[in-house]
C-alpha cells in the first residue's frame, strides 16, 4: 500500500440517467454495410487522374499521385495485399479483447472508466467511442458539473469510422508491431490533428481507386478472425478525426472544453502541453476564488486508460488540491529520507533525493504527490511500477527477449520512463505551490527556464552504468581495448613526445593532446618545463568520462564486444566517483590474477595479456607529481560532442583566475588538456581556457571589427556561425557582435594547431549538418542532425560564457557561471534560445531537429548502443 488512503476497488458508477436535450442525439448511421453500389459506375483513366463517371455524369477527380507512390503490403501470407497508410501502416481497431480491465466499455463506451478516490471530480478512461463520449459527458452534467475539461492524452493519430450505430476509433500500426501504437515524438496537438486529416485523405483516396470504394481495417490482431474488414468509404464525413468526434458534443456544453495533450506512451508531457493545461485552469476563475466552492470536473483518456491516463488524473487532482486543500494524509509531516538505506517502495530513488534537496519544501511536495498517486492507483501506481521494474532487473540472471527487446533493456527503459513521470509530477506540484496563489503569472516553460538545474538533474536520471560491477572485465563480459590505435596520431606528435595529437594554441600557453600513458605524460611534462618552453607550472585536466587504467605503460578502457569502437560514457559522473571505479577495476584485475584478453586494434583478434603493473589515472599522475611537484592534476569528466555543463566552466575559471604569472607572454603556467583522441572535448576546453587567459592578459589583434580575414566561400555565413538562432542571441547581448568575434577568434586559433585533423569547433556545425544530404540511411541522417544541434549548443554556450567573463571581470569572477546563467540568462532569454535550436530559418526546407531542438531531450540523450550492465538505482 502507498502512503495515502486508497482502495483496490474502483469507484462505482451509478447507471447513467436518460439522455436529455443537453447534448445532441447521435445521428450517425452505418452507411457502409447497407450501401448499394450503382452498376453504372466506371473509372476512365486520362493522363492527369482517374475521373469517376456515374450515371453518365462526372462525379469527381482523384489525384493519381497517391496511387503511384503508394506502398502495398499484407500482414501475413494468405491475407489480401492492399495500400498502406503513410506507406507503412495498417489501420487497427483501438478496442481489443483484453483492453477493458474494469468492464466499463459495454455500459459507457469507454474502457476502464473510473473516478479518483478522495472525492475529487477527476475521471480516467481509455479511448471512448463517440457514443461513449456522449454518455460520459451526460453523466458529468447529470452529476451537477457545469465546468468540464476533457483531456485527450494520446500522441498517436486516431481516426474514427461509422460502424454499428457508433463511431469507432482506429489507429495506424506497423506490421511487425501491431500491438503497439506508433510514436510521433515532439508533435504538437495541432500537428497531430493535421496528421490525422492527412491520413483520412489518404484512406479516402485509396478507397476511391478501388472498385467499390473500400479500404481495409483490422479488428482482431490476436487471431485475425474475419480480418481484414472492408469498409466502404466515399465521403469525408464517413471517416472522422479526433477533434471532430470530441467537438460534436463538447461544443454544445457551454462550460466544457476539449484539450489534446500529446503524452508519450512512456514518458511525460512536453512543457508546452503543461502550459496548455495550466491555461485551461486559468479559464475557470472560480478555481482561484476562495469563496467559490465549486470545482470543474476533469476527464482524462489515453488509449487503454492505464499509464498516461493515471498520470493525467494525478495532475488533475494536484491542481484541484491547491484549490480545495490536500487530503488529511498529505498534511502529515514528511519523514526524512535515510540516504544510506533508501526505501524504494516510497520512491526514494537517487534522482528524487537530489530533486528534494533542490526544491523548496521538497519532502512535503513529494509527500503530497505520493498521497495523490495512491488516490488514483486503481490500475497503476507510479512508485510501485518503478520499484517493480527494479526488482525485475535484479532478478534477470540470463537475458531474454520481450517484444523483440532485451528484457534488461525493456525493464530499464520502462523503469526510467516511469521515474521521469514521477520526477515531473513532483516538479509540477512545486510549480503549483509557487504559481497557483499568483494565478499562474508564469507558465511552466518560463518557470523551468529559471531553474535550468532541473534539466541538468533530469539528464542524469540513468545512473545504471555508474553502478556496473568491476568484475565485468574479469568475467569476459566486456573487454579492455587499447586507447592507442592506427591513425590516432594525425599530428604525428608521438615521435617527439610519445603522445598523440600534442599541440599548442598560438600566443597562449594552452596545450592539448590525446590520452597519455605514463611514459607519454612524463615526456610531455619534461617538454613543457624545459628551457625552451620554460613553464614554471603545468596544470593538467583529464576530460574523459569513461574508465581508464594504465597496464604496463599502455592505457586501456572497457568496451562492449558488440561496440568495440566506442568508449562507454557515464554522463553526470564526477571526478571522485569515476576515480573510485578505476580503483575498483584495478583491484578486481589484480585479485583475479587472470590473463586477460585485450584488443590492441579492434579489427584484429584479441591478445592475451598478463599485466605486471597496473595504475589508475590518478596514480599515474601522482607518480609523475612525485617526480615533478610543479604538476597539478584535475579530473573533469566531460560529455563528448555537446557543451560542457556550467560546473565545468566554473572549475576552469576557479583554477585559472588565480594562477601566478598569468600576465606574462607565453612563459607562465601551462594549461594542458586531454580527452581520448585529443580532438572534440580537448579543443572545447582549450578554447574556454584561452578566453579566460585573454581576459586576464588582454585580447590580441584580430578580435576587433575589421581585423578578421574576409571569407568568400559558398555558405560562408554558416561556416562563420551566423545561424539565425545564434544571431538572435547575439542581438540580445551587450556588444554581442564583439563577443561572438572573440569566440570565433579563439576557435580559429585552436583550429590552426590541428589543420591535419580537419576540425574546427565552429565550422563543424555546418559541415556535420551538410552530411545529412549524403547520409546512407535515415538513421545516419538523424545522427548527423543531432550532432549538428549539439555542436550548435556548444557554440552558443561559448558566446554566453564570454559574455559572463566580460561582465564579471571587475569582481574577478566571484559569481560562478552557474549562478550567472540563471540570473542573466533569464534577462536575455538565453534558455528560450537554447530550447529552440534548429536550422529551420537557415534552411526552410529542413524537417527540423525534432525533440533535440529542446534542452530537455538534448541533455537526456544517451548512446542507444550502450548496453545495460549495472543496476537501476
Amino acid at each position: 500500500m502507498g502512503t495515502g488512503a486508497s482502495s483496490s476497488t474502483p469507484t462505482a458508477f451509478q447507471e447513467p440517467r436518460g439522455f436529455s436535450n443537453k447534448l445532441h442525439e447521435n445521428n450517425s448511421k452505418n452507411v457502409f454495410e447497407n450501401r448499394k453500389y450503382d452498376k453504372g459506375k466506371n473509372v476512365i483513366m486520362n493522363e492527369v487522374a482517374p475521373i469517376i463517371i456515374k450515371d453518365n455524369n462526372e462525379e469527381y477527380q482523384c489525384n493519381t499521385k497517391t496511387n503511384s507512390l503508394a506502398v502495398k503490403g499484407r500482414i501475413k501470407e494468405g491475407m489480401p495485399e492492399h495500400n498502406l497508410v503513410q506507406n507503412k501502416y495498417f489501420m487497427v481497431k483501438d478496442h481489443y479483447h483484453e483492453i477493458d480491465i474494469l468492464n466499463t466499455i459495454k455500459k459507457y463506451g469507454a474502457p476502464n472508466l473510473r473516478r479518483a478516490h478522495g472525492g475529487y471530480p477527476v475521471y480516467g478512461m481509455g479511448q471512448p467511442t463517440q457514443e461513449g463520449l456522449r454518455q460520459i459527458l451526460e453523466m458529468l452534467l447529470d452529476d451537477g458539473y457545469s465546468d468540464i475539461v476533457i483531456c485527450n492524452l494520446r500522441e498517436e493519430p486516431v481516426t474514427f469510422i461509422n460502424n454499428e450505430g457508433d463511431i469507432i476509433p482506429y489507429t495506424p500500426r506497423e506490421a511487425d508491431n501491431l500491438g503497439e501504437n506508433i510514436t510521433t515524438e515532439g508533435r504538437t496537438a495541432k500537428q497531430l490533428g493535421e496528421l490525422e486529416v492527412q491520413i483520412r485523405k489518404e484512406i479516402l483516396d485509396f478507397a476511391a481507386l478501388e472498385e467499390r470504394n473500400q479500404f481495409y481495417f483490422y479488428d482482431d490482431i490476436a487471431d485475425f478472425a474475419d480480418d481484414p474488414h472492408m469498409y466502404f468509404l466515399e465521403f469525408e464525413e464517413e471517416l472522422s478525426v479526433t477533434e471532430e468526434v470530441y467537438s460534436r458534443y463538447i461544443m454544445s456544453v457551454p462550460g466544457a472544453q476539449y484539450l489534446r495533450l500529446p503524452m508519450p506512451a512512456e514518458g511525460f508531457l512536453e512543457e508546452r502541453d503543461i502550459d496548455a493545461f495550466v491555461q485551461t485552469l486559468k479559464d475557470y476563475p472560480r478555481l482561484f476564488n476562495k469563496d467559490e466552492p465549486s470545482l470543474p470536473a476533469f476527464a482524462f483518456n489515453g488509449h487503454v486508460g492505464v499509464g498516461r491516463t493515471t498520470v493525467g488524473m494525478v495532475m488533475g487532482c494536484l491542481a484541484l488540491s491547491h484549490k480545495r486543500g490536500f487530503p488529511q494524509e498529505a498534511l502529515k509531516t514528511a519523514y526524512p529520507i535515510n540516504e544510506r538505506c533508501p526505501n524504494y517502495e516510497k520512491g526514494e530513488f537517487s534522482i528524487i533525493q537530489q530533486l528534494l534537496e533542490y526544491l523548496p519544501n521538497g519532502p512535503k511536495v513529494k509527500h503530497e504527490v505520493d498521497v495523490i498517486i495512491d488516490l488514483c492507483d486503481d490500475l497503476e501506481n507510479l512508485r510501485k511500477e518503478i520499484n517493480e521494474c527494479k526488482k525485475k532487473l535484479e532478478g534477470i540472471k540470463e537475458d531474454y527477449e520481450i517484444d523483440g527487446y532485451s528484457a534488461k533493456e525493456y525493464f530499464q527503459k520502462k523503469g526510467l520512463k516511469h521515474l521521469e513521470r514521477y520526477f515531473y509530477l513532483i516538479v509540477f506540484n512545486s510549480y503549483l505551490h509557487d504559481q497557483f496563489p499568483l494565478t499562474f503569472s508564469q507558465n511552466f516553460t518560463e518557470w523551468m527556464y529559471r531553474r535550468p538545474y532541473l534539466y541538468r538533474l533530469l539528464s542524469n536520471i540513468d545512473i545504471s552504468e555508474r553502478k556496473t560491477s568491476p568484475d565485468l572485465i574479469v568475467r569476459g563480459v566486456r573487454h579492455l581495448v587499447s586507447d592507442d590505435f592506427i591513425g590516432l596520431d594525425v599530428l604525428s606528435s608521438g615521435r617527439d613526445v610519445k603522445v598523440s595529437n600534442f599541440r599548442k594554441v598560438p600566443g597562449l600557453n594552452v596545450y592539448g593532446m590525446a590520452q597519455p600513458n605514463r611514459e607519454g605524460l612524463s615526456r610531455v611534462i619534461q617538454t613543457l618545463m624545459d628551457k625552451k618552453h620554460g613553464h614554471p607550472l603545468v596544470v593538467s585536466f583529464n576530460l574523459r568520462e569513461d574508465v581508464i587504467i594504465d597496464g604496463d605503460g599502455e592505457t586501456f578502457t572497457p568496451r562492449e564486444p558488440s561496440n568495440l569502437g566506442e568508449n562507454i560514457s557515464m554522463p553526470g559522473i564526477d571526478a571522485k566517483e569515476i576515480e573510485r571505479k578505476e580503483a575498483l577495476l584495478k583491484a578486481e584485475i589484480l585479485k583475479s590474477g587472470k590473463t586477460l584478453q585485450v584488443y590492441q586494434e579492434i579489427n584484429q583478434p584479441r591478445e592475451p595479456r598478463e599485466f605486471n603493473s597496473i595504475l589508475t589515472i590518478r596514480e599515474m599522475y601522482e607518480s609523475q607529481i612525485n617526480q615533478t611537484p610543479q604538476l597539478r592534476y584535475y579530473r573533469m569528466p566531460m560529455q563528448d560532442e555537446g557543451s560542457p555543463v556550467e560546473e565545468h566552466y566554473d572549475l576552469l575559471v576557479s583554477v585559472i583566475k588565480d594562477l601566478d604569472e598569468i600576465h606574462t607572454d607565453e612563459d607562465g603556467p601551462a594549461l594542458l588538456f586531454n580527452c581520448h583522441d585529443g580532438k572534440d572535448r580537448t579543443t572545447t576546453a582549450m578554447a574556454i581556457a584561452g578566453l579566460i587567459m585573454w581576459h586576464k592578459k588582454g585580447f590580441p589583434v584580430g578580435c576587433k571589427l575589421g581585423e578578421q580575414e574576409h571569407v568568400s566561400l559558398p555558405n560562408a555565413e554558416f561556416t562563420k556561425g551566423e545561424f539565425a538562432c545564434v544571431l538572435r542571441l547575439v542581438r540580445r547581448l551587450p556588444n554581442g557582435s564583439q563577443l561572438k568575434r572573440e569566440v570565433d577568434f579563439i576557435l580559429d586559433k585552436c583550429s590552426e594547431t590541428m589543420t591535419p585533423m580537419h576540425y574546427h569547433a565552429r565550422e563543424v556545425i555546418f559541415s556535420t549538418y551538410n552530411k545529412i544530404k549524403t547520409a546512407k540511411n535515415e538513421e545516419d541522417g538523424g545522427m548527423f542532425h543531432r550532432q549538428s544541434i549539439f555542436y550548435l549548443e556548444r557554440y552558443i554556450y561559448l558566446i554566453l560564457f564570454n559574455t559572463y567573463l566580460h561582465m564579471e571581470r571587475m569582481d574577478n569572477w566571484e559569481k560562478p557561471f552557474t549562478q550567472w546563467m540563471e540570473e542573466f540568462g533569464r534577462k536575455v532569454r538565453a534558455y528560450e534560445v537554447l530550447n529552440n535550436l534548429d536550422f529551420k530559418e537557415d534552411f526552410p526546407k529542413e524537417n527540423g531537429a525534432g525533440r533535440y531542438s529542446q534542452i530537455r531531450w538534448r541533455w537526456l540523450f544517451k548512446n542507444p548502443k550502450q548496453i545495460f550492465r549495472g543496476s537501476f538505482v
